[in-house]
């Protein structure tokens, strides 16, 4: 290898070296790129005359930085932080109260505003089941039909026989358990609560919800008579 050689591997390697070292690094991503991550469960459903799974999936979405200001904008549930009597337009104090809330919140100042907020509400979940509910074919009534079966025949949990989809069912399908309407859903409230009153004195929920003619919790589980 010739002195000459030598010198274009040296001049090549110092100038990598330095491209590398004075490129700007940053924390912004492509406009409107989010980071998404899904996790879901599947299991087969015991039962001789038919193949079927149930899934369960969850799915989160992250909004990345795009722009310089999305490193400054204050969290959602900070703005719903402020009281009444904090400024809220915009000034030096407002800022700084928000962003003391981020890691220091106290949750006796505000214990309405943080009850009131939900990342996602019953009504709002009730909605995408019955949306999900109609593209598989079936009536949107069958979700309040389902509320209904439940709360006449609700499923039998214990602590010695562990069933995770029969509690999730259990939960999601009995409003009264979770208590996860909004104010503004009164409506989407009251009929399924109805629902789960007429299964609740021992209604008919078949009779009630004619345009439903099939049971879905009848598909993923059975009744067992009492011991």
């Amino acid at each position: 290898m010739n002195h000459t050689f030598k010198k274009l591997i040296f001049i090549f390697v110092l100038l990598t070296y330095l491209e590398n070292s004075c490129t700007v690094r940053g924390l912004l991503f492509p406009q409107y790129t989010v980071m998404q991550i899904v996790a879901a469960v599947s299991w087969p459903i015991v039962d001789p005359d038919r193949k079927a799974f149930v899934n369960i999936g969850f799915q989160f979405n992250y909004g990345l930085p795009f722009t310089p200001a999305s490193f400054y904008d204050p969290m959602y549930w900070g703005k719903r932080a402020l009281s009444d009597d904090a400024p809220k337009n915009g000034t030096d104090e407002a800022k700084n109260i928000t962003k003391r809330n981020v890691d220091t919140f106290d949750m006796t100042k505000y214990p309405s505003e943080l009850n009131n907020h939900m990342d996602i509400s019953a009504g709002e979940l009730y909605k995408s089941l019955e949306t999900m509910l109609v593209e598989a074919g079936f009536h949107k009534t069958c979700l309040l039909k389902s509320v209904c079966e439940v709360s006449r025949h609700p499923f039998h949990l214990d602590d010695e026989h562990e069933d995770l989809l029969a509690e999730i069912l259990q939960f999601v399908l009995t409003p009264s358990m979770h208590q996860g309407f909004g104010a503004n859903e009164l409506h989407r409230k009251k009929k399924y609560e109805a629902a789960e009153n007429i299964g609740r004195i021992g209604g008919d929920c078949e009779d009630y919800y004619t345009d439903c003619t099939t049971s879905l919790i009848d598909n993923l589980s059975y009744l067992s008579q009492s011991l």
